[in-house]
């Protein structure tokens, strides 16, 4: 039988031509090629001629090929089958029943059409038949062309369903599938997708289409195969519907097919029992993993298995129980080997309980055994899960020490370590030098987290590069996964257009292979997700809502993240308050994806940002009622809000800082429920500039000395790694006016920065660092006025500029006014507020003023000015971001009278004409009215008259040439 065949019409018409059939005949076959079906004539005279005896013998493969299809493409299905019982079937051996031949020289494409044929004239009896003789007669030798064949049936069976051209419905289409893998396998059990991928992608796409009803149709349909092919066919099948729902993350119906297997005494296999354990972790019923695993030892043979079980014991927190089932190992007189080492320090590994693993290990030493990998890797999981990265590379190296081989896994932990580090530079040598010993296969797991590093310093550049040699060096296909970390990268870059670019090549891609492959599914709504995203930045309801119904349409399963996004839409795009927290309140009831952390960190930032301290205090209390863990960032909403509250109602901060020292100890000891080992510095970092700033700098260096000790005892990289610590502590220094001990923090600031600038990954500016000297540059102005140093301040200013940090609005009018008010820089105050900031203060007082008077009615003519018109168009429109503030603006103009006095009267004059010159948009505010404090100004104003009135009639800078 021959599979491949190059379609080339022009050549089968002119063998048409030169067959040996009438005239006739050949018209109807060559000509009559419009979509018409066949008329009965037509079909009498195609019979009379193709079935007489005489002529059996004389048709060729090619013409049998194009008569086969042309029948099928003129939909003459019955004519079809009889065509193909008279030229597929060796006729000597019967033309029915299991005893028919097919012939030798027969190719898969009219094989196809004589199935097609079948199914849509309903014959399935002899489906079954001709496909049963397939898979008997050419598996042995062909049998990738069989499965192509039973898979092409299997899809046609499926359309012609949805159609509803045929009665089938999904329990029969399935059942012949498991028959037809019966017979070509001689079982239906398939729990390994990536082997049996060529047999199960058809089948695997098509139970991800099927609705709720149709799946738990599915334990009927298990039935009917216990009826017709036995138990023994019913059970395997139900293994492999395990896995594709395991596969799925489908997990409402791992269960009841795990029930049906135990309940119906079905043999179980390894793979069921680790599914069921997978199944119970997702849904957190950690109660059932280890009694479940107890109670079928016949199926004990997966590692997986000790896994969900161990994640079951941390979940319990169990670690009591399982550190006397190890002790109890020594009263009965037995020693524990190296084995149950393994188990116990990798449980107590999982909880980052570094000082049990050490002790376990300092006795296994002891006792002269050597190390297993199961004992290096709770070592290095152990130091990771405890925050100590730099421990993590120290028992990485035991690895080698002992000559263990590490796995993907340990280069895992290895990559995070480096992430959690902030050190891409250190983790791109560690891929090279590793992976040029081709010894530990790469992933693409270990690709995202690089990607997602470069998120963090908005590194573009790299992460596009990295997605690349992921691709064409190390040959791995791109899922959601490594797709959603370089999507996230372009976004936190703002670069929402690439993002978007990446979204549609990969579901474009997605969609292409949706039909035939599987391979690009894998973690497809992360993908989506991130699309959401960006156009939730950039306020783009309409297309949010679409991306939803797109993932409801094409029933792509959901997870977590997805409804963060919904919740964000809501609260970011819409403004639904109510309706988000309504999502929150459905997830904490969920019983398949349920409330994170995540969800109420969205929730709390925009309480946060609206200064909703109660809404963030209930969002807590709720946590804590559905025992939802927490993050650094949660905690750092609900300090913040109890310190402003505290301070609002003019209770002080000691019960806020009871609070915070109460979180910081529970969080030590590992006695409060949250995701992290250590509190992230901004926690106390913040509260900390509060009360230096309005309290007691004492209690604050307290604070950061309880929280140094608490949870970074001796090491003191913090102290220049952290830029929150570094700023805290410059805010601290400055209020009590320890300048050189500030001086020495800022310089230990821009070495750090500078460090991070010389880094060989710094291609690109990180754009979060940007705003890095808002609130830290007013309190360095402050020390330059305090040490005589103003002086430096413009060349601050403009190496911080060309640098590319920027600085708010606050920030810059604290630099204007120190500007103006020293003699040596009031030029350069000038400059800038001619060139940036006049201009600013000059639109928001005139939309003030023309407002006012349109209230009051004062408009000549009821004609509504430019200004007002495109205000009242685009509310958001003509809203400077820099401006000079009102207070400024007039120290500032004090400040130039107290400079102009201090020329003379002779200079008033030169002076004046040449800030005219240089900064005429400033001196004609500056001269809107008679500076009275300006010693000689009568005379200037005198001297001056007609140009001075010139420019307070008309309000625009008058030409020096009329000075």
């Amino acid at each position: 039988m021959r599979r491949y065949v190059v379609p080339a019409t022009q050549v089968m018409r002119d063998k048409i031509r030169n067959a040996q059939i009438p005239k006739g005949l050949k018209y109807i076959l060559s000509v009559n090629n419009n979509s018409k079906a066949l008329s009965t004539k037509e079909c009498t005279a195609l019979s009379a001629h193709f079935f007489a005896p005489k002529d059996n013998k004389n048709i060729t493969p090619d013409l049998r090929l194009y008569v086969s299809q042309f029948l099928y493409r003129k939909e003459a299905y019955q004519l079809l089958l009889n065509f193909g019982k008279h030229f597929f079937i060796d006729n000597s051996n019967g033309t029915s029943g299991k005893s028919l031949t097919l012939r030798n020289d027969l190719v898969s494409a009219e094989l196809k059409c004589f199935l097609f044929a079948l199914i849509r004239l309903n014959n399935l009896p002899y489906l079954d038949i001709v496909m049963g003789r397939i898979i008997s007669q050419f598996s042995l030798t062909q049998k990738e062309t069989v499965i192509h064949i039973l898979n092409a049936v299997f899809n046609y069976m499926i359309l012609r369903s949805k159609d509803h051209i045929t009665n089938l419905n999904c329990q029969e289409i399935i059942i012949h599938w498991v028959k037809w893998m019966k017979l070509l396998n001689g079982h239906c059990e398939f729990s390994n997708y990536s082997t049996y991928k060529y047999i199960l992608r058809s089948l695997s796409i098509y139970i991800r289409t099927l609705n709720a009803e149709e799946k738990k149709s599915l334990l009927d349909c298990l039935e009917k195969i216990k009826l017709i092919l036995g138990a023994q066919s019913a059970s395997q099948f139900a293994t492999t519907l395990i896995s594709i729902f395991t596969r799925h993350r489908d997990f409402n119906m791992v269960e009841p097919l795990w029930f049906y297997k135990t309940n119906n005494d079905l043999q179980l296999s390894s793979f069921d029992l680790t599914s069921i354990l997978q199944t119970y972790c997702h849904y957190g019923k950690f109660n059932l993993v280890a009694s479940t695993f107890e109670h079928y030892p016949e199926a004990h043979d997966d590692s997986a298995q000790f896994d969900y079980c161990l994640i079951a014991h941390s979940k319990l927190s169990d670690w009591e129980g399982l550190q006397k089932q190890f002790n109890s190992l020594f009263g009965i007189g037995k020693l524990p080997n190296i084995k149950e080492y393994g188990i116990v320090m990798f449980a107590l590994a999982q909880m980052g309980e570094l000082e049990s693993v050490e002790q376990l290990y300092a006795q296994l030493l002891r006792r002269g055994m050597l190390p297993t990998y199961a004992v290096l890797e709770s070592l290095l999981i152990s130091y990771y899960k405890a925050g100590d990265y730099i421990g993590c590379f120290t028992q990485f190296e035991l690895f080698q020490k002992y000559a263990i081989q590490p796995t993907s896994s340990t280069y895992t932990i290895i990559f995070k370590a480096y992430r959690g580090m902030s050190d891409i530079d250190g983790a791109l040598r560690f891929l090279r030098r590793k992976t040029s010993k081709e010894t530990v296969k790469i992933t693409e797991t270990h690709f995202a987290i690089l990607i997602q590093m470069c998120s963090k310093t908005t590194n573009y550049l790299i992460a596009a590069e990295l997605f690349h040699i992921m691709k064409s060096h190390y040959n791995i296909i791109p899922t959601g996964k490594s797709v959603a970390a370089l999507m996230d990268v372009y976004i936190e870059s703002g670069l929402y257009e690439k993002a978007l670019s990446l979204f549609d090549e990969y579901t474009q891609q997605d969609n292409k292979v949706s039909r035939d492959d599987e391979m690009l599914q894998d973690n497809v709504i992360s993908v989506y997700n991130k699309a959401i995203l960006v156009h939730i930045k950039r306020n783009e309801p309409e297309k949010c809502e679409s991306l939803f119904e797109k993932v409801t349409q094409l029933q792509i399963p959901t997870d977590s993240p997805f409804y963060k996004m919904m919740i964000q839409y809501m609260i970011e795009t819409k403004k639904d308050y109510p309706s988000a927290l309504d999502i929150l309140d459905k997830l904490l009831t969920s019983d398949t994806v349920q409330a994170t952390t995540s969800h109420f960190e969205v929730i709390m930032a925009h309480c946060n940002h609206i200064s909703y301290h109660e809404g963030i205090f209930q969002l807590y209390k709720k946590m804590n009622e559905y025992n939802v863990p927490m993050n650094s960032r949660i905690l750092y909403y609900l300090i913040k809000s109890t310190f402003k509250v505290n301070i609002t109602n003019k209770e002080g901060v000691d019960n806020a800082i009871e609070l915070l020292n109460e979180i910081m100890e529970n969080v030590a000891r590992g006695t409060m429920n949250v995701t992290i080992n250590r509190l992230h510095p901004s926690v106390m970092a913040w509260p900390m500039r509060v009360i230096t700033k309005y309290y007691s700098p004492k209690d604050a260096l307290n604070l950061f000395n309880k929280y140094h000790q608490l949870f970074y005892g001796k090491d003191d990289t913090i102290m220049s790694n952290k830029f929150s610590i570094l700023r805290s502590f410059m805010v601290l220094f400055a209020e009590i006016e320890q300048w050189e001990q500030f001086e020495r923090v800022y310089e230990k600031f821009l070495a750090r920065l500078e460090t991070i600038e010389q880094l060989p990954s710094h291609t690109v500016k990180n754009s979060k660092l940007k705003g890095l000297f808002i609130g830290i540059i007013s309190y360095k102005i402050r020390q330059l006025n305090a040490t005589q140093q103003i002086d430096k301040l413009p060349g601050l200013v403009e190496n911080l500029q060309s640098r590319g940090f920027i600085l708010d609005n606050k920030s810059w009018n604290d630099v204007i006014l120190a500007l103006f008010q020293d003699p040596r820089t009031i030029h350069d105050g000038l400059k800038l507020v001619n060139d940036k900031f006049i201009h600013g203060f000059n639109l928001i007082h005139k939309y003030r003023f023309l407002k006012n008077k349109k209230e009051n009615a004062e408009l000549r003519d009821g004609k509504e000015p430019w200004l007002l018109s495109q205000k009242e168009k685009d509310p958001n429109s003509f809203q400077p971001k820099l401006y000079l503030k009102s207070d400024v603006y007039l120290r500032i103009m004090e400040s130039l009278d107290g400079y102009l006095n201090s020329l003379g009267e002779t200079h008033l004059d030169d002076t004046i004409k040449s800030f005219l010159s240089k900064y005429g948009y400033f001196m004609k505010s500056y001269l809107m009215t008679p500076r009275i404090n300006v010693t000689g100004w009568e005379s200037f104003e005198n001297d001056h008259m007609q140009y001075l009135q010139q420019l307070r009639q008309m309000k625009r800078i008058v030409p020096l040439s009329e000075y």
